[in-house]
């Protein structure tokens, strides 16, 4: 958990690794709701995952592992960065919809 708002807080923020960890462990734990719609978006999305695997082995010997990592590598693990910026972003009284 401690490396979920790191890279987020190194951009944002300017700071170094060791800064940016320790901002990190004070953004969860000023926000720790963020930290839960992380990992369950995390969840469901590897969950669909297992699923698109799961019905491709089906079809194919081998092959499915590698459509996995294309869509882990090109879609699931880039939403999830962003979803973690949007996240982080919402620190900031201008960011926030109300």
């Amino acid at each position: 958990a401690l490396f979920i708002f790191t890279p987020q807080v190194l951009i944002v923020e300017d700071f170094n690794l060791i800064e940016s960890m320790k901002d990190s462990i004070k953004f969860i734990q000023k926000y720790p709701i963020a930290l839960v719609l992380y990992f369950s978006l995390g969840i469901i999305l590897l969950f669909i995952l297992l699923l698109i695997e799961t019905q491709l082995g089906q079809y194919f010997i081998w092959e499915h592992k590698l459509i996995s990592i294309v869509i882990l590598s090109l879609f699931v693990l880039p939403f999830l960065q962003m979803f973690a910026t949007q996240l982080y972003l919402r620190r900031y009284a201008v960011a926030r919809l109300k």
